[in-house]
């Protein structure tokens, strides 16, 4: 839903700049061209993300009746994550946020990617919203490694990082420093698909003006 939010919001603010040109030129045709190409990307994010919320919708009426009836499927990590970055980066690419992958490691495994990609998702919303709040450049990266029970993800950003008085609250439902602009769910989503649904662990270390480090925990089984 955010991201279908996200991709109305800019398709709005393109409809605007066009609509405001009185007389086109070389220069606005170029605008006009571009305005064109975006929306048509965007569009797609939306369908693609609107299509996923119906998803999600079926999968919290089938979690009412059952909790492990998410459908499992074998993946690989890195190609997954870079699939799912991609999906999501036209929404943010008014800032540069470089996105880096641990390049040593790649393996397949039998996991839930539904909510894998709710908690990797969320967690890039969250560092483009909060994170490089009030900057234009950022860096994500993404370290990931198997062990004989778990997979163990490190999830780090650059960004100002969480103050201490509201480190407490971070994963409190409809908690948020935005409340006009966010709904304050999206890290409670990622705890609740975390702990509660993959059976999981999840803690994080930040200091203001040095980024956010999430460790996070899935057990394999």
């Amino acid at each position: 839903v955010s991201n279908a939010i996200n991709a109305t919001h800019i398709m709005i603010e393109k409809s605007s700049k066009i609509n405001k040109i009185d007389n086109y030129s070389h220069e606005t045709a170029n605008d006009l061209k571009e305005f064109i190409e975006t929306n048509d990307e965007l569009s797609k994010i939306l369908l693609s993300n609107l299509q996923k919320v119906k998803e999600l919708v079926q999968s919290f009426k089938s979690t009412a009746v059952n909790n492990n009836q998410e459908t499992t499927g074998v993946i690989k990590i890195k190609q997954f994550l870079r699939d799912l970055y991609k999906s999501i980066s036209p929404t943010i690419k008014d800032k540069n946020i470089k996105f880096e992958i641990d390049h040593n490691s790649e393996f397949m495994v039998k996991t839930k990617p539904n909510s894998l990609f709710q908690i990797f998702t969320n967690l890039i919303m969250n560092s483009y919203i909060h994170g490089f709040e009030n900057k234009k450049t950022g860096i994500i990266r993404i370290d990931f490694k198997k062990n004989e029970k778990n997979i163990e993800f490190r999830y780090k950003d650059d960004g100002v990082g969480i103050a201490p008085e509201i480190s407490a609250r971070i994963f409190e439902p409809f908690f948020s420093t935005k409340k006009s602009t966010c709904t304050g769910i999206g890290l409670q989503i990622v705890y609740n698909t975390v702990v509660n649904k993959l059976r999981g662990q999840i803690d994080f270390e930040s200091k203001k003006g040095k980024g956010t480090l999430f460790m996070i925990s899935i057990p394999l089984d």
